[in-house]
C-alpha cells in the first residue's frame, strides 16, 4: 500500500515539475526587484497543492496599499524556490541530510545576494513541511545583521525541539507557525516512523507545536516574534484559500 501511495504521488511530482511559472535566479543572482515574497515548497515538490500561494500574497499585498488598482495582478511577486531531488527519487527530499545542506545553503546564498545589493529591502518568506526546514536552516547561514522581514512556516516538519534561535535572530519581522493534531499521517505518523527533516523520530512540531522548553530560553525578544496558530485539519489545512489569507493578513499587521 506504501509503495502504490509513493509511485503515485511521484508520478504527479514528476508532472507537476514545470508548475508555478518560477523565474530562474543563477546562483550569484539577486532575486529581481519584483519579487515581494519567496515561497519554499515541501518533500513533495511544486505541485498544484500550492496552487493558492500567488493569488493570496496579491491580495493581501493590495490590501496593504489600500488601493487595489495600484496592485497588478503579477504572479513574479513570488518567488517560487525549488529544491530537492525530482521524480521517484523524491523521497529523499525528507529526511536526506546532504539535500537539505544543499538547498539550505542555495538559498541563503540567494537571500544574501539579494541583501548585499539592497541592504533595506524586505523579503518575506513563506514555506510548507519540509520547506520549512529549508527555511530554518538557511536563516541560520545568513551573517550577523542580515535579516529578512516577516517568515511564514505551514506545518513545519522539523521536531519540536529544533532550535529556532538562530532563525528568529535574522526575522526582522514576526515568524508565524502553524500546527495542527490533525496532521497525523504525514507529521505525526510518517515522522514518529521515519524521522522530522532534523532526523528525529517523534511528531513534528506541525503536529503538535514547539517545545515549551525550547522556547523559554530564547531571548524575549525572540520570544515576541514567534507567533503560533493551531488549526484544524491536516496536512495541506494552511494552503486552503481562505485560511492562508488570513494567516497573512495576521502575519502582516503591525
Amino acid at each position: 500500500m506504501l509503495a502504490i501511495w509513493v509511485a503515485g504521488l511521484s508520478a504527479v511530482v514528476t508532472m507537476s515539475a514545470g508548475c508555478g511559472g518560477a523565474r530562474q535566479v543563477r546562483t550569484g543572482d539577486a532575486l529581481p526587484p519584483d519579487i515581494a515574497m519567496v515561497f519554499v515548497h515541501g518533500a513533495g515538490g511544486d505541485g498544484p497543492w500550492y496552487r493558492n500561494v500567488e493569488p493570496v500574497v496579491r491580495e493581501i499585498e493590495s490590501a496593504r496599499r489600500s488601493a487595489p488598482s495600484e496592485a497588478a495582478p503579477n504572479a513574479d511577486r513570488v518567488y517560487r524556490f525549488r529544491w530537492g531531488m525530482p521524480g521517484p527519487m523524491f523521497v529523499m527530499n525528507f529526511s536526506d541530510r546532504k539535500v537539505h545542506e544543499r538547498a539550505e545553503d542555495r538559498l541563503a546564498r540567494l537571500l544574501l545576494d539579494t541583501l548585499a545589493r539592497d541592504p533595506k529591502r524586505k523579503i518575506d518568506l513563506i514555506a510548507h513541511s519540509a520547506g520549512g526546514g529549508v527555511v530554518l536552516g538557511a536563516l541560520r547561514r545568513l551573517p550577523e545583521g542580515v535579516e529578512v522581514g516577516d517568515v511564514l512556516l505551514l506545518q513545519p516538519s522539523v521536531s519540536p525541539g529544533y532550535d529556532i534561535g538562530p532563525a528568529l535572530g535574522r526575522i526582522n519581522g514576526r515568524l508565524l507557525y502553524t500546527h495542527s493534531t490533525g496532521d497525523v499521517t504525514f507529521l505525526k505518523w510518517r515522522c514518529s516512523t521515519f524521522g522530522t527533516y532534523d532526523g528525529v523520530r517523534t511528531s513534528a512540531a506541525g503536529h503538535g507545536g514547539f517545545d515549551a522548553n525550547m522556547i523559554a530560553r530564547l531571548p524575549e525578544a525572540s520570544i515576541q516574534r514567534l507567533v503560533a496558530v493551531e488549526l484544524a485539519g491536516d496536512h495541506f489545512a494552511p494552503l486552503d484559500r481562505t485560511t492562508l489569507s488570513r494567516l497573512l493578513a495576521t502575519l502582516s499587521q503591525d
